[in-house]
C-alpha cells in the first residue's frame, strides 16, 4: 500500500517535472519560429499549464502558513516568500534592459507593480507579460482562497466544470463587453483566472479527490497523447487559432494527470527534471532576457541562436546552483 507522504513526494517530483517539460515547451515555441517556416507548438499552451500550477502550488503554500501561523501571519508570510523568489532576478532584468536601452525609465520596470488589467505596454523581454498576470494573481490570491474553501463539499467534477467555464466565459464576456474581436483575451488575468482556479481547486477545495486505477491513467494518459498530437498538427498546417479552442483543454488534461498520478511522470533521469523544474521562473525569466540581447547585439545563426535561447539560461542556472548548493546534489545522486 503507498502511503500519504509518498503519493504527496511523488506528486511533487510530478509538478517540477511538469513544470520543467512546460518551460522546454515555452521555448521551443519561440525557436520555432525564429529557426524554422513553422511555429512547431504554441507556447500559450504551457502558458496555462504554467498558471495551474502556479495556483495549486500557492494554494498548498498558503494553507501551510496558515494552518502553523495564523490569518494574519499566512498573508504576510506569502507576500515575503513572494517577494523573495520574484523580485530579485526582475531587477536584474530591468537593470539589463534600461543598460542597452540607454534610459532609466524602461517599460519593464511595470512588472514590477502591474496595477492595470491590461499591460500598458510593450515589453522588452517578451516573457515578461505572463509575469504580469501571475504577480497580479499573487494580489488577489487570499481572496481566492478564501471563495476555494467555501467549496470544500464540492465534488472535483463540479470544480473541474466551474473552471472550464471561467476560462471561456470571462474572456468572451469581456469580448461581448467591450467590442474587442480576439475571441481568447490569454494576455489579461480575466483570461487566465480560471486556469489558476482550477489549481487551487485542485489542492485545497476537494473534499472528494480526483482518484484514478492504473487503467484509467494510461487510457487517460493515450488520450492525452493523441489529443496533444491533433492539437499540433491542427496548429503548424492548418490554424494557428486552434491553440484557443483546444489548447486550454490540452492544458487541463495534462494538469489534471499531473495533480492526480500516484507515479512518476519519468522515472529515469527525474532528478534533472527535477532540478530544472526547481528553476522554472529563472531558466523562463532568463530566456526571455537573454532573447532581448541577442537581438540588441544584432546575432545570428543557428548555434548562436540555440546558445542564447535555449542553452545559455540552463547554464546560468547551473552555475548559480553549484556556487550556492542548493539542489545540484539531486544531478550527482
Amino acid at each position: 500500500m503507498i502511503s500519504n507522504k509518498s503519493i504527496s513526494s511523488n506528486k511533487s517530483i510530478n509538478i517540477d517535472v511538469f513544470r520543467a517539460l512546460l518551460a522546454q515547451w515555452v521555448i521551443i515555441g519561440h525557436l520555432g519560429p525564429e529557426l524554422f517556416s513553422w511555429p512547431i507548438v504554441p507556447g500559450r499552451a504551457a502558458v496555462w499549464g504554467f498558471f495551474i500550477i502556479s495556483g495549486y502550488l500557492n494554494a498548498k503554500s498558503f494553507l501551510n502558513k496558515k494552518e502553523s501561523h495564523g490569518w494574519f501571519s499566512s498573508i504576510t508570510g506569502y507576500y515575503l516568500s513572494r517577494i523573495k523568489r520574484i523580485y530579485p532576478l526582475l531587477l536584474i532584468n530591468c537593470a539589463v534592459v534600461s543598460f542597452f536601452a540607454g534610459s532609466l525609465f524602461v517599460n519593464d520596470w511595470y512588472v514590477l507593480f502591474p496595477y492595470m488589467h491590461s499591460a500598458p505596454y510593450q515589453f522588452a523581454n517578451g516573457v515578461l507579460w505572463t509575469l504580469v498576470i501571475e504577480i497580479q494573481l499573487y494580489f488577489i490570491t487570499p481572496m481566492l482562497f478564501l471563495v476555494v474553501l467555501k467549496l470544500k463539499t464540492v465534488d472535483w467534477k463540479i470544480h473541474t466544470l466551474i473552471c472550464i467555464a471561467l476560462i471561456f466565459m470571462i474572456p468572451l464576456m469581456r469580448v461581448y463587453l467591450s467590442g474587442n474581436h480576439d475571441l481568447i483575451d490569454d494576455r489579461t488575468i480575466s483570461g487566465n483566472i480560471g486556469f489558476y482556479l482550477f489549481g487551487m481547486l485542485m489542492s485545497l477545495g476537494i473534499t472528494t479527490p480526483a482518484k484514478l486505477s492504473k487503467k484509467q491513467y494510461s487510457a487517460t494518459l493515450i488520450l492525452l497523447i493523441i489529443f496533444a498530437a491533433y492539437f499540433i498538427i491542427e496548429y503548424n498546417f492548418k490554424s494557428q487559432g486552434i491553440q484557443f479552442k483546444l489548447g486550454p483543454f490540452l492544458a487541463l488534461l495534462a494538469s489534471f494527470l499531473v495533480l492526480t498520478a500516484p507515479g512518476f511522470l519519468v522515472k529515469i533521469g527525474h532528478p534533472i527534471f527535477t532540478f530544472l523544474g526547481y528553476y522554472t521562473y529563472e531558466i523562463y525569466v532568463l530566456h526571455g532576457l537573454l532573447v532581448f540581447v541577442f537581438h540588441q547585439m544584432a546575432m545570428q545563426g543557428l548555434i548562436s541562436t540555440l546558445l542564447m535561447w535555449w542553452l545559455m539560461p540552463i547554464l546560468l542556472v547551473i552555475t548559480f546552483d553549484m556556487i550556492y548548493m542548493k539542489k545540484y546534489k539531486l544531478i550527482l545522486n
